[in-house]
């Protein structure tokens, strides 16, 4: 039998072809390509441009953002919460640090405002005495407990009637305070020294009646 060239399938005979056709087959003929062949030819070319197109596309798609797993998504995670969290460590320690520095400041300030008050005080102070010293009005400590003494025995002595004898400026002669000594008291009741005691005594008595 004749070879087709353009055929993919060798011719069959007649009573092969009409068994076929009963059969519902398609199948060539001696003389005629077979069914289909025409066909196959243009979808091998075709396959063979389109596939150069789809080689030709193939950088594109490579050339966008390639889709991460569901590890390295796992991992990206992991690094952005290691960072936010270094992040809010690092914001809090500087806060705090803020913090104690403020609080530093305002101790010192409070220490400063403190020792110029004492400092005020001490020069008001010392200025006093000064002023006191150029007037001689100026007593020491020591000096001012003699006088609070010697004047608890004068209004002891004034108490139990004694007469008392006054300078003349008024002050008592009963005894010298920064020396410490007293002299002798005289004694009796001169006529205001007895009037004052009655009149004390009234008082005294009217206070108790009440």
């Amino acid at each position: 039998r004749p070879s087709c060239p353009s055929c993919d399938a060798p011719a069959v005979s007649d009573a092969a072809a009409a068994y076929a056709a009963a059969m519902g087959l398609d199948v060539p003929v001696e003389g005629e390509p077979a069914a289909g062949g025409k066909d196959k030819d243009k979808r091998r070319k075709k396959g063979k441009k389109g596939g150069k197109d789809k080689k030709e596309a193939a950088p594109a798609k490579a050339g966008g953002e390639p889709k991460m797993s569901a590890a390295a998504l796992r991992i990206k995670q992991k690094q952005e919460e290691l960072r936010l969290a270094q992040e809010a460590k690092a914001k809090a320690i500087a806060e705090a640090k803020a913090k104690a520095e403020e609080e530093e400041r305002l101790e010192r300030e409070a220490e400063e405002a403190k020792a110029a008050a004492a400092k005020a005080k001490r020069d008001a102070k010392k200025a006093r005495i000064e002023a006191q010293k150029k007037a001689g009005t100026y007593r020491t400590k020591a000096q001012r407990a003699k006088d609070a003494q010697a004047q608890v025995r004068l209004e002891a002595m004034r108490a139990a009637g004694m007469v008392v004898p006054t300078g003349p400026d008024g002050e008592s002669t009963t005894g010298s305070v920064d020396d410490g000594t007293v002299s002798r008291p005289k004694y009796g009741k001169s006529k205001k020294q007895k009037e004052a005691i009655a009149r004390r005594k009234a008082e005294e008595e009217a206070a108790a009646a009440a």
